[in-house]
């Protein structure tokens, strides 16, 4: 950057980048995506001692223009926007204001830019790029001579911008970021709408590394029905490729693919797997009277058939794209079936293994047999978020934030988080409460009076005797101390994790865990020495580089210290997209889970006299597997199974946290979310318990 000062703030509730380009010699300042908060903004400009003379708008988006009129009128300043965007920037609808924020908002630029056109600006030459994908408008702009490209939500760190937003597309998001990184020279450096920044040297050979740069598979449907269960299928089987869907009713075939998935739907339902050396097809009986979960059944028993029969291999879970195929299991045995009636139904309904089936159905019982004495349908579980760490793990997509960041708002956010479990108290004071879980994020964040503090006002709220459960992750071990880990025994926790993720050093720099091997072993050994006779620990499966043996050295590791209890995580691939790790050394670093880990941790868990208790599974997991909790007898996660089944409500409190109203007999769930950012949630907190009461109201006062 010869003559740019580059800074910034985050925004608004989806956590947007609105960045200052200031030049260095006449303090003229560029302001690129202002999305809300307009007095912080000036606040940081004020700060700057710049001179605002202009606002870039990347695209119309809610969160990238909520704060354009205010700033302009303020600073008697134009706005400069993409030309292609100006319908989306003036639809409330179209650009989300309306329906996501709740306060339909619109822009007018005053000058409209051009594909290619190059406008002299704060003294810096800045040429708009047409990149369409995220929106149909969508532009980045580049400032050639400082080495700077301001991307929007076209391009983000190890990824791109969503598509399935309107006027989104993929295959012009494909063609967008081919023509960007075939512009830029390689050490541009990118500032994404969102998260941290990059260059284009590792967005080019990180888009190549994930099947960006171009299309294989295309998906056509002749109308729009279970179009989500036919992609993450087609994904399961072939997880490093591109995957676009269109339908046939609304546009043609957008390019000619090396692979297409036809799927039509009539009298029968016909899928087609077409590539240039065959065509696979396969059809069944569909009526559209039936009920819709028979007919998505049919559609992916047969989707499922042709695509064993084309890729040669089958999936350990079947057909089975969700995340929760024990509850599946459990369901079929409190419907009557014995065991061995639920494990043919799943086997010959979804094409589940024989030992995954097993493993559901020793799950269920087990499960049903932990909850046999909690009436957790008339009961409710508690979630506390403290949403700070003392560093953000590469692969983390949970709503957590740095500590040093926030170190001086965590009071004023234990004010806001215990001003909403009052309310909770108050709501549910006549419901059995069954289990109480801290998590985050590093709830040991905390220091030793602000854990009293917190934990007392639970203790003073909330009947946490009665409780069944009642838990505190401390997770990072370089945040424990004993002097925090006594200041928890003062309360009736019952159950805390310690979690490693790996026991492997090099792997713990690599992921951004900024702890060593030996933490582990003596934070561990802090919490038994403190009492603690129910203690978790987590590890992570296909994390970057590391292999069989490399897992089994953290089994071993474990293994010493002879935990209560064991969450064998697989790493899911959609975290992995966002590791920053691909550069230098790390370019050919591998992701491994198959069976055989998955089956050495099962091992390693039995010789340490646990058995399985819970499982689920996410998107896109390393190796299509699963996260699994094994136990020793009467040291299970209560919490756990009663989240993950949604076998009850469970009111959570804190930034991030998201309440789900179970009710019906468990066949109807309804949520309520709080905002992620910390400074939203603070100065928000009235209207996340009014979220609550109105879904209080809707959902369980009836029950």
């Amino acid at each position: 950057m010869k003559n740019l000062i580059l800074r910034g703030i985050v925004v608004g509730p989806v956590q947007t980048n609105c960045y200052f380009l200031m030049n260095k010699e006449t303090k003229e300042t560029l302001i690129v995506d202002p999305g809300a908060q307009e007095e912080r903004i000036e606040v940081a400009l004020a700060k700057l001692e710049c001179r605002p003379v202009g606002i870039l708008l990347t695209h119309g988006h809610y969160d990238h223009i909520c704060a354009a009129n205010e700033l302009r009128d303020q600073y008697k300043i134009p706005i400069y926007g993409p030309k292609a965007e100006e319908n989306l920037m003036s639809d409330p609808m179209a650009n989300l204001s309306g329906a996501w924020s709740g306060q339909p908002y619109t822009v007018k630029a005053d000058h409209w830019l051009e594909d290619g056109q190059e406008e002299i600006l704060a003294g810096f030459q800045v040429t708009t790029l047409h990149t369409p994908g995220h929106t149909s408008g969508s532009c980045c702009y580049w400032l050639k001579e400082e080495g700077v490209c301001m991307s929007g939500d076209t391009v983000f760190c190890g990824s791109c911008g969503r598509t399935d937003l309107p006027t989104g597309s993929m295959s012009q998001m494909r063609d967008s970021l081919h023509r960007l990184f075939e512009l830029l020279p390689p050490e541009t450096e990118i500032f994404p709408g969102h998260g941290e920044e990059t260059d284009a040297a590792f967005e080019k050979a990180f888009a190549a590394y994930c099947g960006t740069e171009f299309c294989m598979i295309g998906i056509s449907f002749n109308k729009k029905e279970f179009e989500y269960d036919a992609y993450t299928l087609v994904k399961a089987f072939y997880p490093k490729e591109e995957v676009e869907m269109y339908c046939t009713l609304e546009e043609e075939a957008p390019r000619e693919y090396e692979k297409l998935v036809s799927i039509f739907y009539g009298d029968q339902v016909r899928i087609g797997i077409h590539t240039k050396d065959q065509v696979l097809e396969d059809s069944a009986p569909y009526d559209e009277g039936e009920d819709r979960k028979s007919r998505k059944n049919t559609l992916k028993q047969i989707l499922y058939k042709l695509l064993a029969q084309e890729t040669g291999h089958t999936l350990p879970w079947g057909n089975l794209t969700g995340i929760r195929p024990v509850k599946i299991a459990m369901g079929l045995i409190e419907e009557g079936m014995t065991n061995v009636q639920a494990a043919e139904y799943m086997r010959e309904t979804y094409f589940t293994s024989n030992e995954k089936t097993a493993l559901a159905i020793t799950i269920a019982n087990r499960e049903r047999d932990i909850l046999k004495d909690i009436d957790y349908e008339k009961g409710y579980s508690l979630y506390v978020g403290i949403p700070f760490c003392p560093s953000i793990c590469l692969y983390c997509s949970f709503s957590s934030s740095p500590l040093e960041k926030w170190r001086d708002r965590v009071d004023e956010y234990l004010s806001a988080l215990l001003k909403e479990l009052d309310f909770i108290s108050g709501e549910m004071k006549d419901r059995p409460l069954n289990t109480i879980y801290i998590g985050g994020g590093t709830p040991t964040t905390l220091e030793p009076d602000q854990l009293r503090r917190l934990l007392g006002h639970i203790q003073e709220k909330f009947p946490v005797e009665e409780v069944s459960e009642y838990t505190i992750e401390a997770g990072r071990p370089d945040s424990i101390s004993r002097e925090k880990l006594m200041a928890i025994r003062e309360f009736p926790v019952t159950r805390i994790s310690v979690n490693p993720q790996t026991m492997n050093q090099k792997t713990l720099d690599i992921i951004g865990r900024r702890h060593r091997v030996e933490d582990t072993v003596r934070a561990f050994g802090l919490a038994r020495d403190c009492g603690f006779d129910n203690i978790n620990m987590d590890l992570i499966v296909g994390l970057p580089g590391e292999h069989k043996e490399d897992v089994e050295h953290t089994l071993k590791e474990v293994k010493k210290l002879a935990p209560d209890s064991l969450t064998v995580h697989s790493l899911a691939v959609k975290r992995a997209a966002r590791l920053n790790i691909f550069r230098d050394q790390y370019q050919e670093m591998e992701f491994e889970n198959n069976q055989e880990i998955m089956d050495m941790a099962m091992k390693y868990a039995y010789e340490m006299g646990m058995g399985p208790y819970y499982l689920y599974r996410q998107k896109n997991m390393c190796g299509n597997l699963e996260n699994t909790g094994f136990a020793k007898v009467d040291k299970a996660g209560i919490y756990n199974i009663l989240m993950m089944e949604e076998k009850q409500s469970i009111m959570a409190a804190g930034a991030g946290a998201s309440t789900k109203f179970v009710f019906q007999n468990g066949e109807r769930i309804e949520r309520a979310e709080n905002v992620k950012d910390v400074t939203n949630y603070i100065s928000r907190i009235d209207e996340m318990i009014q979220r609550k009461k109105v879904g209080i109201d809707t959902w369980l006062r009836k029950i």
